[in-house]
């Protein structure tokens, strides 16, 4: 007979087991609400069922205010001089039993039940509140205005409020005031107001503690207060082999942390756990980091293996955008090499730059411009009588990090202006499209440089001009620069106009070749004598100590030095750690 009371147990457990697993495999999260107080009009009954219906898990409160009475509990309920918050529903179609609260098990929020008429509220399934909001530092709120001492709050499976207290108001609803609150959260702080009256009704024989009902299947289930001191959280018994694993929250069904009914901190797969599965795990027999193929991002008290639709993962976490400098890739947010590609809008047609088109962000971090830029004589003049404030040179630092124009690019003026000698602000430009061109002295250009004082023009990075240039040159730069620039010289020419000024010394690097330069300093240089750093800067020998050389991809060409990994010393042979002479 012992021995088919122990059968009868295991299988009883096991099966509880397996419906605890297979509801967690399950879960169906809703949005909850956060009305918070009387001045907004509640959710009807409907728009409750509709939010809902079948959900287990409510991310946020859940806030069930001025739910009235069916016709026949009026009376019972309030006397007739009671006027609803809101107008009844003409329709009885329109009153529910409440029957849709049953499968919530989760509230990561608060729950308030405010003016709820109805002598059932049927949460029986609810294991957790988390109060991770609190209204006013409470977790869990009843205030109702009804008469009647017998309203049942069915929280039966109510284990934890991992956070903040309770306001019960009245607190002398029957069973309610039986509940022992220390074991859902030990100092737990109950505020409420009791009149001192006697409930008639009691709980059922069975109940070791207080319950939340009449009956057995009512009893509270303590899971806290009666624990062995070597529990490390919670238990489902008094004695030192009934204590949950330390990552179970309200209670288990044995002592690993997949017998968890909630999960104190994260959920991964059937596990609760305290971290997630990181993205990078250390190997121990090539002394390297990899990827884990384990790894999960952490959102909302789980560990998933991709974020939702509206989100992408950034490190560890589910975020709604990607952090400054990061890209979205394929629903990750990648950090980028350097600026973070960005299309901005460019100007139309024969339209030039003014302060309202460049103030704001429309060209804050653009790396691409889609369409034109026209700065001209026009763009830096002050109207004052108009109330016009022409542009400044710190107002063109927004397109230092542009990479492409697919328009056209015309800079012509006539005298300097702001000092603007020196034009550096498209040093990283490598692109100009042409796929609209601007008119000049009857001739039709993807690029026009006409600044007759200006001495240094800085487009080391150009490599591509699809369309005819015009240019009036400047100190450094020779025709021959610009004809390489062309994206088909067999079809496409450059017309230039002898500078206005006098050069004096002014020369190019000697680690630059003959062809020209768009400045001074080796890192201006159009191609590099010898050797080029991955920046562009020209050097007669790449250093052995931080280099290795990468040898020219065509012929006529120069080597570059590749920069080592920063674990090498004493110089490498390629641009891996393991390519280190020695470490």
């Amino acid at each position: 007979m012992a021995s088919l009371k122990v059968f009868i147990f295991n299988i009883s457990s096991l099966l509880i087991y397996f419906h605890l697993r297979l509801t967690d495999a399950e879960r169906i999260t809703c949005k909850g609400t956060n009305i918070r107080t009387d001045r907004y009009p509640p959710l009807n009954e409907i728009e409750l069922q509709r939010r809902y219906q079948r959900c287990t898990h409510v991310e946020g409160n859940l806030e069930l205010i001025n739910i009235l009475p069916i016709p026949d509990e009026v009376s019972s309920v309030f006397s007739s001089s009671y006027e609803p918050f809101y107008m009844q529903p003409e329709d009885e179609d329109e009153y529910t039993d409440l029957s849709f609260l049953e499968q919530i098990r989760e509230i990561s929020g608060y729950l308030l039940i405010r003016d709820v008429h109805r002598s059932v509220v049927p949460l029986h399934n609810l294991r957790i509140i988390r109060g991770e909001e609190t209204l006013n530092g409470d977790a869990l709120v009843i205030q109702t205005a009804s008469t009647r001492r017998d309203d049942v709050y069915q929280l039966s499976s109510l284990q934890e409020i991992s956070q903040g207290g309770v306001r019960i108001d009245p607190v002398n609803l029957c069973y309610i005031e039986t509940i022992n609150w220390e074991d859902l959260q030990r100092d737990l702080q109950l505020t409420g107001d009791s009149n001192g009256e006697q409930c008639a009704k009691s709980c059922d024989e069975s109940c070791e503690a207080g319950c939340w009902d009449e009956g057995p299947d009512h009893c509270q289930k303590q899971t806290l207060t009666n624990c062995d001191s070597s529990c490390p959280y919670r238990c489902r018994g008094p004695g030192p082999e009934d204590c949950c694993h330390e990552q179970c929250a309200g209670g288990c069904t044995g002592d690993s942390n997949i017998d968890c009914k909630s999960c104190r901190f994260l959920t991964n797969g059937d596990e609760c756990v305290s971290a997630c599965p990181p993205k990078m795990i250390y190997n121990p027999a090539t002394f390297l980091t990899e990827i884990n193929p384990e790894f999960r991002y952490e959102h909302k008290g789980q560990c998933l293996e991709s974020c939702p639709d509206s989100l992408v993962g950034q490190d560890q976490f589910c975020v709604e955008e990607c952090s400054y400098n990061y890209q979205n890739i394929d629903g990750e947010c990648i950090e980028c090499d350097g600026i973070c590609p960005k299309d901005c809008a460019g100007l139309s047609l024969n339209e030039f730059l003014t302060v309202d088109l460049i103030d704001g962000d429309r060209f804050l971090n653009c790396t691409r411009i889609v369409g034109n830029v026209l700065i001209n004589e026009e763009s830096f003049k002050d109207e004052l009588l108009a109330g016009v404030v022409g542009i400044t040179a710190a107002h063109l630092e927004v397109f230092r990090s542009v990479t492409e124009i697919t328009g056209y690019l015309v800079l012509t003026w006539d005298t300097p202006k702001h000092n603007l000698i020196d034009l550096t602000i498209f040093e990283n430009l490598e692109k100009i499209g042409g796929e609209e061109t601007s008119v000049h002295e009857g001739k039709l250009y993807a690029f026009i440089l006409n600044i007759p004082l200006l001495e240094i023009a800085d487009f080391s990075s150009l490599k591509s001009v699809n369309g005819d240039i015009f240019y009036v040159d400047t100190c450094y730069h020779t025709r021959e620069m610009f004809v390489e620039l062309l994206y088909d010289p067999t079809q496409q020419e450059v017309v230039e106009r002898s500078p206005q000024t006098q050069c004096g010394t002014s020369l190019c690097d000697e680690e630059c070749t003959d062809i020209g330069c768009w400045g001074p300093s080796a890192g201006q240089c159009f191609t590099c004598r010898n050797y080029g750093l991955e920046d562009g800067t020209c050097v007669p020998l790449c250093d052995p100590e931080n280099h290795f050389i990468i040898p020219p991809t065509d012929d006529g060409g120069v080597g570059t030095c590749g920069l080592c990994d920063e674990q090498c010393t004493g110089g490498c042979t390629g641009p891996s750690n393991t390519d280190c002479i020695s470490c």
